[in-house]
């Protein structure tokens, strides 16, 4: 059983995820990795916030060469 969404199919057990912008569908199968990956870049942006809270400059946290 599926249903299709904008011209994507949708399973049982497929992941739809929308905001403002719009919508994904991930396949139940491929969950786990995005969700490995959601997780790192969550990791990276809360050190990223924590660096730049404590006062870091933006080109420091960010690896921007001063010119």
């Amino acid at each position: 059983d599926r249903i299709t969404c904008g011209g994507v199919p949708v399973r049982p057990g497929d992941l739809v995820l929308g905001d403002d912008d719009g919508l994904i569908v991930i396949p139940r199968d491929e969950a786990e990795h995005w969700l490995g990956r959601a997780r790192e870049r969550l990791a990276l942006e809360q050190g990223w916030d924590k660096r730049l809270s404590a006062g870091e400059s933006m080109l420091a946290v960010f690896g921007i060469a001063a010119e």
